[in-house]
């Protein structure tokens, strides 16, 4: 289900205002800076060995965040759903290759950020 713009922004707005209040001027810089993805069933935000150097926020859908072990086995960490963060932060942040990986486990849409432009508006809205 594809959704309006607006419906995003709303459902972004109410999950930040949960844990700290932003201007409406810093909300819609953050907002801004935010692209939509959407995915496919088994498309990956990102896999094991690259650099994840964005934050992503479940809009729709559902993703699992895995590893594979040293026999080969996959190790599910956890599920992302609607409304909720995702990312690998040990790779996002020391920018290490990942030993994650994320896939949607349905048609799914996100907004994603880069560790960049996220830094450059934290520093521009203190």
């Amino acid at each position: 289900m594809t959704a309006s713009p607006q419906v995003y922004k709303t459902a972004l707005k109410a999950y930040v205002e949960r844990f700290v209040k932003l201007s409406s001027q810093a909300f819609d810089d953050f907002y801004a800076h935010c692209e939509l993805q959407s995915l496919d069933k088994k498309q990956f935000l990102f896999e094991a060995g690259q650099v994840c150097k964005h934050q992503y926020f479940v809009l729709n859908g559902l993703f699992r965040s895995f590893y594979v072990d040293e026999k080969g086995n996959e190790q599910i960490l956890h599920f992302a759903i609607e409304n909720w963060w995702c990312t690998d932060y040990e790779s996002y942040v020391t920018g290490s290759p990942s030993t994650l990986s994320l896939p949607a486990l349905e048609a799914s849409s996100v907004l994603c950020i880069s560790k960049t432009e996220l830094e450059h508006l934290i520093a521009q809205h203190p």
